[in-house]
């Protein structure tokens, strides 16, 4: 610590709740998740603020022990830093007090050389500069209304933490302020870390500069007690922001909804409605409900055309993910020579044109003897460089002390890739086979020059051979679409959060 350039990086973060568990949330998440979170997390700042300090302002978790094993782990990493408790952080179950907690921690960080715990009367000085800190129960005053103290005893950390009283933190409130205004006038340079922001709603002098003096005072929304960030402006504008994307969704769904709607009805009650909201509405639910969706089934192929297709994206998935996998990690993690010239490829195939790429693989499988086969349809799709350059992304911020640590135990590198980096990396996996799906159901050119015989056929040929037959109603044409499209939209509505991850997370990584 005595090392660090005068030009120094400061990375300030806060509320990373791993375990989910806060009032913005709508579920929780599980252990092994939190886990997962935690470990990217220490990754990141090891690639990326390595030269930094990094204080962590409180709310990592909402239990005392994790916090703790996280503030281990970071020290353990060698991150630079120092760090404060947020309120969430001192929840015991009600075990443990405020300052047992604040005594917990000063015994078990004591030694700690890297990653330091900053409380009221504990400084550490980097250079010029004085980091001094504490949880920041700062104010009890908010635009000087007063707050019962019933809705005080409201506050979740009455029942997480022993004797939580308005007494209580207004002993460590006061404790804070003597102890921060001290260093105000003893140090040139002072930076303050502080879970609760430091906002002055004072007008007397007497008063710390942010805060009131232990005056218990508030708006009535009590949760806004210790001056959190979340504040009413930006509410009001996601809920604006949401109601227009609504609209806007509703917009694109209506073909959607007039699809649906229609793929019920006879064709003289399609012309009927046609004009009118009627369009949007389905019949009434009688027997003849079902009508055109039992005619598709049972008087067509397409049953066996959707088995087939499935049948193709469950081979190509377990098949993709396996082999794209192993060679995004090999680009990854393995020095291999020409490295950087297999990637540089890998990327140039990303942007060759569809129709060329098509092509040459109807040629080599044509040379074969594998057309009309599943393995002439299935082999020249396993490997995808877009797949490929998503795994190596992803794999470039794994750490590499975690297979350190395996090579300990004996597990080689494919035991390794199976058991440890696939699970450490669901969301491109989730992200890869839903890509891997899609784009099976919705490939029309490439089954249609590899298969002849109509019991290999996919649904989207399937689709194309229903709809264009003459003696196919409208209602019925409406009916195949609808089956077509439906499993298309509940991947996405399942999958849309792993989606998501796993392309955020392949941004751009130095290699």
């Amino acid at each position: 610590m005595d090392n660090v350039e005068k030009n120094y990086k400061i990375a300030f973060i806060s509320d990373l709740h791993f375990d989910n568990i806060s009032e913005n949330t709508d579920n929780g998440i599980s252990f092994l998740e939190a886990e997962e979170k935690k470990a990217e997390f220490i990754a990141c700042l090891k690639r990326y603020f390595n030269d930094y300090i990094v204080c962590i302002v409180g709310d990592c978790y909402s239990n005392y022990k994790e916090m703790l094993n996280f503030i281990e782990e970071l020290e353990q990493n060698k991150i630079y830093g120092f760090f404060v408790l947020g309120n969430h952080d001192y929840w015991s179950n009600g075990q443990k007090t405020y300052m047992e907690i604040i005594q917990f921690f000063k015994e078990k960080t004591n030694h700690f050389s890297y990653f330091r715990f900053l409380c009221t009367g504990k400084s550490y000085k980097v250079g010029e500069l004085c980091f001094i800190g504490d949880t920041g129960w700062t104010s009890f005053k908010r635009d000087r209304k007063e707050v019962n103290k019933q809705e005080f005893n409201r506050l979740p950390e009455n029942v997480f933490v022993k004797d939580f009283s308005c007494e209580k933190i207004i002993e460590m409130h006061n404790a804070w302020i003597e102890y921060a205004n001290q260093m105000i006038c003893k140090e040139k340079k002072l930076i303050i870390l502080t879970h609760f922001p430091m906002v002055d709603f004072t007008e007397t002098a007497y008063d710390c500069w942010w805060s009131s003096k232990t005056r218990f005072k508030i708006k009535k929304n009590y949760w806004n007690l210790f001056g959190h960030t979340h504040n009413k402006k930006q509410k009001r504008n996601n809920w604006i922001l949401t109601v227009v994307l609504l609209i806007v969704s509703l917009l694109f769904l209506f073909p959607v909804i007039w699809m649906l709607a229609n793929s019920f009805k006879p064709d003289a009650a399609i012309t009927a409605d046609m004009n009118s909201m009627a369009a949007f509405i389905p019949p009434a639910l009688n027997g003849n409900f079902f009508e055109n969706y039992v005619s598709v089934l049972t008087n067509t192929g397409f049953v066996r055309y959707m088995c087939n297709t499935l049948f193709y994206a469950a081979i190509l998935i377990v098949l993709g993910v396996i082999v794209n996998g192993l060679a995004g990690y090999a680009l990854a993690k393995i020095n291999f020579p020409f490295r950087e010239r297999w990637l540089l490829i890998i990327m140039l195939l990303m942007i060759v044109p569809m129709e060329t790429i098509i092509t040459i693989h109807f040629l080599i499988i044509a040379k074969l003897g594998l057309l009309n086969t599943v393995l002439g349809y299935v082999l020249p799709m396993i490997v995808n460089p877009f797949n490929i350059f998503l795994f190596r992304q992803v794999f470039l911020g794994l750490p590499d002390d975690v297979y350190e640590a395996a090579q300990l135990d004996y597990c080689g590198p494919v035991k390794y890739f199976f058991t440890m980096v696939l699970p450490m990396s669901k969301s491109v996996v989730a992200t890869v086979s839903v890509f891997t799906f899609l784009n099976v159901w919705n490939d029309y050119l490439w089954p249609s020059l590899v298969f002849t015989s109509s019991d290999l056929l996919t649904a989207q040929i399937g689709l194309n051979a229903i709809t264009s037959n003459d003696n196919t109603t409208t209602g019925q044409t409406l009916a195949v679409i609808t089956m077509v499209t439906i499993p298309v939209i509940i991947i996405y509505s399942l999958f849309s959060k792993q989606i998501v991850e796993g392309v955020i997370s392949t941004g751009s990584k130095e290699g």
